[in-house]
């Protein structure tokens, strides 16, 4: 099970993900001691969308930048030879996280922290990368972690981010035992949607707050606590109040209500009754006209439930227009001046 560090593997396919593991991660089969490997199962270090190791199967060599070695780079880990297959404390220019000493200013450390220079707090870093926050302990020194992930919900130093969590902000205070603090969550990852407070990430296909097939959301304005959804799964499209996903009828339909009924098309489509058609008019809602999109277009005729002004524009209201009324024209809708 891997501990949360970022999103992992997004839109890829469990091989990839697997072959990534190895390339950055080499794993040492079930409880053994291979050189240069990582312990099996702690290949969960999640960083720039690869995985790196927080505890070596030696446990005499370093972890440095994510990596086991028996070559203390630089003597980046400090305090004497591991006897535990991680660090303890980090030297000058680098910065301990998950048992590691990462490099500032090289990746993959610079994907955590922004510092482009040493600290002149040894073993610290100053200023961490979106997806972080720094740790807000007292007396942060070379033996704590300096930057927290966003979605880190085991607490380090008595502080937790919040689970599938983007960006976020450090905790005013640090947490103390048995009184952890969180994060506020100012962005979730895809497919998931902020509470009001920060508190909480919840996915846009939750079961009680969410909507079935959702992919993607964003809070409801009128139930913040609940989903809007904004995209769904397969071929479904949601409804304009983002309350449900359904199987439109009009492969270029970009919204459709629950009776699949269209409700807006795609761009370059406009809505004609129950038909999207593709938009030929610049002028909003015109179906016909001449000199399309031209400076001199003139529109001839609107789509479904649209009025044409003596102006040549289209509108759904003929009270919008002071001295007119609507009136059909064979299968043209016009507004004409009222006698």
């Amino acid at each position: 099970v891997l501990r949360a560090e970022e999103v992992n593997g997004q839109g890829k396919s469990l091989k990839a993900i697997d072959r990534q593991t190895s390339e950055t991660c080499p794993e040492a089969t079930s409880g053994a001691s291979q050189t240069g490997q990582c312990k099996n199962g702690k290949c969960d270090v999640w960083i720039g969308g690869s995985n790196f190791c927080s505890e070596c199967s030696t446990a005499s060599e370093y972890l440095i930048n994510g990596k086991c070695t028996a070559d203390n780079t630089e003597s980046a880990c400090e305090g004497g030879q591991p006897s535990a297959g991680v660090c303890t404390s980090c030297a000058q220019g680098f910065f301990m996280h998950r048992g590691g000493c990462y490099q500032i200013g090289t990746e993959p450390g610079n994907l955590v922290c922004k510092d482009t220079t040493a600290s002149t707090n040894q073993g610290t870093c100053d200023a961490c990368q979106a997806g972080y926050f720094r740790n807000p302990v007292t007396g942060l020194d070379k033996t704590k972690e300096s930057c927290i992930a966003c979605n880190e919900t085991i607490a380090v130093d008595y502080n937790t981010g919040v689970a599938n969590c983007a960006e976020c902000i450090a905790p005013v205070t640090s947490g103390s035992s048995g009184s952890n603090q969180k994060a506020t969550c100012t962005a979730c990852a895809g497919g998931y949607f902020i509470s009001g407070d920060g508190s909480a990430c919840t996915a846009c296909n939750d079961g009680t707050n969410g909507v079935a097939d959702c992919t993607a959301c964003v809070p409801r304005e009128d139930n913040p606590a609940k989903a809007k959804c904004t995209a769904c799964s397969g071929s479904k499209k949601p409804s304009l109040d983002g309350k449900s996903c359904n199987a439109c009828t009009d492969i270029n339909c970009a919204f459709c209500n629950s009776e699949r009924a269209c409700q807006k098309c795609d761009s370059g489509y406009i809505l004609d009754g129950a038909a999207c058609t593709q938009q030929t008019c610049s002028t909003p809602d015109c179906k016909t006209c001449t000199n399309p999109k031209a400076p001199n277009e003139i529109c001839t005729a609107c789509v479904s439930n649209y009025y044409l002004t003596p102006t040549s524009q289209c509108i759904a209201d003929c009270a919008a227009l002071s001295g007119y009324y609507g009136r059909p024209r064979g299968r043209r809708r016009s507004a004409r001046d009222a006698e």
